[in-house]
This record gives C-alpha cells, structure tokens and sequence, in this order.
C-alpha cells in the first residue's frame, strides 16, 4: 500500500452503546489498527518500491535518479505488532504474527538489497561480473515487494472488521457514523487500486474488479443521506467524494490506453492524497 498522504487514523476515545465491547478492548483494537497504518506508511509503498528497481534497473546510466530513503521509524512498533496477543484471538493473533514476520523481513531485505547494490555500483564491481550480482540483488528486492504488498491485505482481512466494529462502537451515537465508516472502507479499496497498479505486471482482470466496486462505493456514499444541522461537514464530504472520484478518473486514463507508468501511478497516489485532506476537513 502507498504510503498515506495525510492522516488517517480511527479514533479511539471513550465508549458508549450496548454492544458486548468495552472501551478497553474497542481501544486497544484501534491502537493496533492505527500502528498497523503507520508500519505500512513508513514502510515500503509500491510507489517507493518503483523507484528503488527503477534506480537498479538503471544499472550504471549516470542520469539515474538515486531515491531518498526515509524509513528510520519504520521498525517502532514491530515488537506489538508481532506480537498481538488474543486481542484478535489467538488463531488471527498467530496468523498476524506470522505476516508481521514476514512483512519486516521482506522490508529489511530491501533495505539490505538496496544497500548492497550501492556499495556494488559505486564499486563498480559489475564491471567484473557484468551485472550479474546487480541483477540478483535486483530480482531479490522484486520478490520481497511482491511479499509486502501479498501480506499487506491479508493483516487488513483480519483486522478490519474488529476495527470497524470498535469504531462503530464509539461511533454509536454519532449522526456521521455511516459517513465515516464508508470512507474508511473508500480508503483501503484506494489502497488496493494503488498496490495493483505498482505491480509490474498489472493483473488487469482484478483492476477491474477493483474499479468497480469503488466506483460503487461512491455511488453508495452519494445516496447516504444529508445529516441535518451539519451543513459544513456535509459540503466536505461531498469534496472528499469528488476527489475520490478524480482517482478513479486516473485509474481510467490508465486502463485505457494499459499505461501503468511511474507517472500515472504518482498522478493516483496525488488524488488520493487530495482525498485524505478532504475526509480530514469532513471529520475535523
């Protein structure tokens, strides 16, 4: 998933409702939610991971652009995250061990492909081996990406659906619950047109699966009913909807001429962030 471009948490706080969760547990489960966003945001988005083959790709061409790597904060939370507890129950809770496992060990072996490959380059030691350890080192980040973006909706099918129903619980005497709760699911179906359109070969079938439910997701989102006495937040709403149409106006340029470039991906990954900012104004 690519990095998010704004804020973009649940909001844990103090409960009310009759369901069988208390604030405790409904916390907590949104405490492991947003950590689980922020490991995936400091980490490897496809389109950081695009530009890292794309630098190795380029092998000794000098106008090759190196990317600026910012993931000092990445590994912060790995020890609760892999290490959840019930809180999920324990088959979800050893399954999410399991993928965080993985997860960080296909980040550091980026990382460690990534460094390797610099040190080899500046070396110019493929002068010996005619790229031969380049290309592998390449291929080695290529496969710990395709892991990352494997794992990462796999964590979200487990932990979803807990963290929805702990929103919907402190969302329970909220007149925007249904707004919101929508615009979180918008959100991970954006992610998952992100993460599809960053592979390098783009399954077309599933993009347009994932085109469509989204673009029934707005639909839906339109017919929710204005809330009465919230005027402001409504009008963002119907911003946050609109830029989120926008991305799908990107998505279809894509489709349509099958140009999945770096550039039609930054083109989505910018709408989404537009979108991010006007879901902040509408819940602000």
């Amino acid at each position: 998933m690519p990095a998010l471009a704004g804020s973009l948490f649940l909001t844990a706080c103090g409960g009310s409702g009759t369901s069988k969760m208390n604030d405790d547990q409904a916390n907590k489960i949104i405490e492991y939610y947003n950590l689980t966003i922020e490991a995936f945001r400091e980490g490897y988005s496809p389109d950081q991971i695009s530009r890292v083959v794309d630098f190795m790709n380029a092998k000794a061409n000098r106008f090759a652009i190196r990317p600026v790597m910012s993931l000092s904060d990445m590994y912060d939370d790995s020890a609760t995250l892999v290490a959840p507890g019930n809180l999920f129950g324990k088959q979800a809770g050893d399954s999410l061990t399991m993928l965080f496992r993985q997860y960080y060990a296909a980040c550091k072996t980026i990382d460690d492909n990534f460094e390797a490959f610099k040190a080899y380059k500046e070396a110019e030691d493929y002068k010996d081996d005619n790229w031969a350890k380049g290309v592998e080192l390449t291929q080695g980040v290529e496969a710990a990406a395709a892991v990352i973006e494997q794992i990462k909706p796999q964590v979200y099918a487990i932990i979803t659906p807990a963290a929805d129903a702990a929103e919907t619980y402190f969302l329970a005497d909220n007149p925007l619950k249904e707004h919101i709760i929508l615009s979180k699911k918008i959100f991970v179906q954006m992610e998952s047109i992100l993460g599809t359109v960053a592979d390098e070969n783009v399954n077309e079938q599933l993009l347009d699966t994932q085109y469509a439910e989204l673009e029934q997701m707005v639909k839906i989102g339109r017919e929710l009913p204005a809330v009465d006495g919230m005027d402001v937040q409504m009008t963002w709403y119907g911003k946050f909807l609109d830029e989120v149409d926008a991305f799908l106006g990107e998505v279809r340029k894509a489709k349509r001429d099958s140009s999945y470039t770096q550039s039609a991906l930054e083109d989505m990954n910018e709408e989404y962030g537009d979108a991010v900012t006007m879901y902040n104004y509408f819940v602000d």
